[in-house]
C-alpha cells in the first residue's frame, strides 16, 4: 500500500515514476490518492530503539538482512530488527545482542562512538584463512588494562590489611534494566569503584562476581574479579544485574 511505501522510505516522486512504468498516463484520482497518502504520513511519529543499523547502500542492507534470516526463526525474533528506510533499520534488541546474531550470521559489523551500528555485509572467502599467533590491538589494551587494575587492587589489599576498619561488605543497589545496568557500570569505570555483578556465561552458567570495570563500549564489559585478579569480558546482554555500592 501507499502508506507501507512511504513507512519504508519511499518517496511520492518514486511512486510515480514507478507507475509511469506501467501505464502511459497515471489518473488524476491515483495522482490525488497519492499526494494524500504522503502528506499524511509526513508526520513526525516518535518511537524508541536500543539498536541503529546503518549500511552504506541499500544492497547492502538486503544482504546483511538476508544473511540474519538464515539464522532460527527464535534468533531472528530476538534480533527484532525493522527496516525504517532503504539503509537503516532499528531495534528494541540490546546493541551487543543485535551485533552478535549478525556476526553469526556471517555480517561484518562495526560499531561507532555514538553507538550506532554499520554493517559492511557478508564476509565471502573462497581461501581459508591462515591461523595466525598475533593478537588483536584491543585484546592488548584489554590485558593491559586488567594488568594496571591488578597492580592497584593488590596495593589496595595491602592498605586495607594495614588498616582493617570499614571492610565490611558495603550497602549496595541493585539495578536490572538494560539502560541502568549501562549507567551504573559507567559510572563505577568513571569513579574507580567495584560493583557486583550478576551474568551468564559462555557455557550458560550463571556467574556473580565482583569485579572493576576497565573498560567499557555499548558491545563489551571489561573487567577484573575482585577475588582472584582474572580478566573478564562480558557482553552487556548477558548481564542480569549489577549492583553498586551506596
Amino acid at each position: 500500500s501507499l502508506k507501507r511505501a512511504a513507512a519504508a522510505g519511499e518517496t511520492a516522486d518514486r511512486v510515480r515514476g514507478f507507475l509511469a512504468g506501467m501505464a502511459p498516463e497515471i489518473p488524476q484520482g491515483l495522482d490525488y490518492l497519492i499526494n494524500d497518502a504522503f502528506r499524511s504520513s509526513g508526520a513526525m511519529t516518535a518511537g524508541t530503539a536500543s539498536t541503529i543499523l546503518t549500511a552504506p547502500d541499500e544492497a547492502t542492507k538486503t544482504s546483511a538482512l538476508t544473511m540474519l534470516a538464515s539464522l532460527s526463526d527464535g534468533e531472528v525474533r530476538d534480533a527484532a530488527l525493522r527496516r525504517i528506510a532503504p539503509t537503516v533499520a532499528v531495534s528494541r534488541t540490546l546493541l551487543s545482542r543485535v551485533v552478535s546474531l549478525l556476526e553469526d550470521a556471517g555480517v561484518r559489523v562495526g560499531v561507532d562512538g555514538d553507538a550506532a551500528a554499520t554493517t559492511h555485509g557478508p564476509v565471502l572467502s573462497l581461501v581459508p584463512d591462515r591461523r595466525r599467533p598475533s593478537v588483536s590491538r584491543e585484546e592488548v589494551e584489554d590485558q593491559l588494562a586488567g594488568t594496571v587494575e591488578g597492580l592497584r587492587r593488590t596495593r589496595q589489599a595491602v592498605s586495607d590489611a594495614e588498616d582493617p576498619e570499614g571492610t565490611d561488605l558495603p550497602d549496595v543497589e541493585t539495578v536490572r534494566d538494560p539502560h541502568q545496568i549501562m549507567a551504573t557500570l559507567r559510572s563505577a569505570y568513571d569513579r574507580g569503584t567495584r560493583v557486583e555483578i550478576s551474568y551468564v556465561n559462555a557455557d550458560g552458567s550463571a556467574v556473580q562476581e565482583w569485579i572493576s570495570v576497565v573498560t567499557m563500549s555499548p558491545v563489551s564489559i571489561v573487567g577484573v574479579t575482585e577475588s582472584d585478579g582474572v580478566s573478564l569480558r562480558i557482553q552487556p546482554h548477558r548481564i542480569a544485574w549489577v549492583a553498586a555500592p551506596v
